[in-house]
């Protein structure tokens, strides 16, 4: 299985945990739309760490490679994006049918604000979101 590779920096050893530092993707660098992308001020956001056990005695300053599994980071970009927008769409459908715009509108936001929910509660257990976080897969440098 192959997994999708991100490279970060050791920012810091805090106990049995390193907190890293995502260098964003190779491709960020070259795309036209780099100024308005939300995920270029997500990766370039200086005071977000990712927390993870430090499995290969990293020391801060120390460059790694990170891996996640690609059915991993499909299932997560459907749960997060096509869920709620579902939601909203079938939730608003029943409401149409059953009592017109105004009922539309209301089931509609009542649906997306339940899927929201349910992500959060399902992300918040604490073995889906263990499975969900990135491996150590090796140390470019030390």
């Amino acid at each position: 299985m192959q997994l999708t590779e991100e490279r970060a920096t050791v920012s810091y050893i805090e106990g049995e945990h390193a907190f890293l530092e995502t260098e964003g993707s190779s491709a960020c660098g070259s795309c036209s739309s780099q100024s308005s992308c939300g995920s270029v001020r997500l990766i370039k956001r200086p005071s977000s760490y990712l927390k993870i056990q430090n499995t290969l005695n990293l020391e801060a300053g120390d460059l790694v490679v990170l891996g996640l599994a690609p059915e991993k980071l499909l299932f997560s970009t459907i749960l997060v994006y096509l869920l709620p927008l579902f939601s909203l769409f079938f939730f608003a459908l029943i409401g149409k049918t059953l009592g017109g715009e105004l009922l539309s509108i209301i089931a509609g936001v009542a649906g997306l604000l339940l899927s929201l929910v349910f992500i959060k509660k399902f992300l918040g257990r604490s073995d889906v979101a263990r499975s969900f976080e990135p491996q150590l897969i090796r140390v470019v440098n030390k």
